[in-house]
């Protein structure tokens, strides 16, 4: 899993290259910054997580603001100059792909989304445990070992 804090940071974009993207789980978080565009080799992860979790959450950046814009009628397009390598998915501002853009850059400021990605880290590596009860006992904590006998 990728967890990358940048908010709060002078950050005014991401590489414009990366050559070795490894897909899955990925928590960006680019709050406050001064990112306004993305480039074109995060659409894979952007597809890869769609359906699982925004891979961004940006409040305050000036990509949210354009995209506030955009979203409320005041512009049609984001604000940075067109660039054929630019993200077709994150720079793509017609309203068919504004669902697409709800669900890849979370715009809010939500200070414990931020730091506590907790749903997607549950939805991720969650325990799952068999129906055994383990509660304890008339105050007693009980247990059961790796092979399913009772532990006292």
């Amino acid at each position: 899993m990728l967890y990358l804090g940048l908010g709060g940071t002078n950050v005014n974009e991401l590489p414009r290259n990366v050559t070795e993207l490894t897909l899955g789980p990925a928590f960006i978080t680019l709050t406050e910054t001064n990112i306004s565009s993305f480039w074109g080799w995060i659409d894979p992860l952007i597809e890869d997580m769609l359906d699982i979790s925004p891979v961004f959450i940006a409040g305050g950046s000036p990509y949210c603001s354009d995209r506030e814009r955009i979203m409320s009628g005041v512009s049609d397009t984001f604000r940075v100059s067109f660039d054929p390598e630019y993200s077709k998915i994150l720079m793509n501002a017609s309203e068919s792909n504004w669902d697409v853009l709800r669900q890849a850059v979370d715009c809010s400021s939500d200070i414990q989304k931020i730091y506590s990605p907790l749903d997607l880290w549950d939805a991720l590596y969650a325990l799952v445990g068999d129906e055994k009860d383990t509660s304890p006992v008339d105050g007693e904590l009980t247990g059961y070992s790796s092979d399913g006998d009772k532990i006292d």
